[in-house]
């Protein structure tokens, strides 16, 4: 499995809680996920549990909108929430996002860590060894 990792911190202004309510609750997606066209589930218009299950119609610009469907791992109200897709647009593309909310300095430190597992013969991986066929013969 190839492992890609992206982490993004911010400072927020408020409290953690604050932040958590905001960002757990998936309908609250659409408007400030880029990417996020739409999001349909049970409950979707609260905090997720842990458990909780959703789907989100991914439309980023210039590829086919695709679903993803969400599960949430782990709930610490306040403080971490993770959440899981186990086929990101293509089978056996796994994505976990751990979404951490840190007091500091009066206001929160929110981390975003976003990692995508893909199967070795993935695209990229193909990609890569057809050049280096091609040029080492």
């Amino acid at each position: 499995m190839r492992s890609l990792t992206r982490i993004n911190r911010i400072h927020l202004k408020c409290p953690p809680q604050v932040a958590y309510d905001l960002v757990t609750t998936p309908d609250n997606w659409v408007g400030t996920h880029p990417v996020t066209a739409e999001v349909h589930g049970e409950n979707t218009d609260h905090s997720a549990v842990q458990g909780a299950r959703w789907t989100e119609i991914i439309a980023s610009q210039g590829t086919a909108p695709f679903k993803a469907e969400w599960t949430v791992t782990e709930a610490i109200p306040g403080a971490r929430w993770v959440i899981v897709c186990p086929n990101l647009r293509d089978p056996g593309v796994h994505c976990q996002i751990v979404y951490s909310f840190d007091e500091v300095d009066g206001g929160t430190e929110f981390t975003r860590e976003m990692t995508v597992r893909s199967p070795e013969n993935d695209t990229h991986g193909t990609y890569l060894e057809n050049v280096k066929r091609a040029l080492e013969g």
